[in-house]
Parts: structure tokens; sequence; C-alpha cells
């Protein structure tokens, strides 16, 4: 029997992207990007979105 046994496997995350908010910061908004994707695709898409006071990070 294998109680107690912890088994920990390594793993690895990008970078988080983070889309700054243009105005007062009141929000804020976790992106789940898919797997195989590092997120700076949707940082770029997700800057033209009309949410000034939103911080949205990309993880």
């Amino acid at each position: 029997m294998l109680l107690g046994r912890v088994a920990r496997r390594a793993f690895e995350f990008g970078q988080t992207y983070v889309v700054k908010p243009k105005g007062k910061h009141q929000a804020n908004i976790g992106w789940l990007h898919g797997l195989g994707d590092n997120g700076s695709s949707w940082s770029q898409l997700l800057e033209t979105l009309p949410l000034p006071n939103v911080r949205i990070r990309l993880l």
C-alpha cells in the first residue's frame, strides 16, 4: 500500500501576460487560455476591448 506517499510532478508555466487598465483600476479578469497557447496572441486581442477600468491577466 502507498498510503501517505504523495506523487509530485513538476509543471512549468509560461509567462503571465497582463493587459493594464487605461483608466482607474476597478476590476480584474483572469483569462485562462488553451494548452499549447502562451497567451501573447490573446493579449493583443484583449487590449482592443473597450474595458478601460479592467486589468486582464492571461494565465
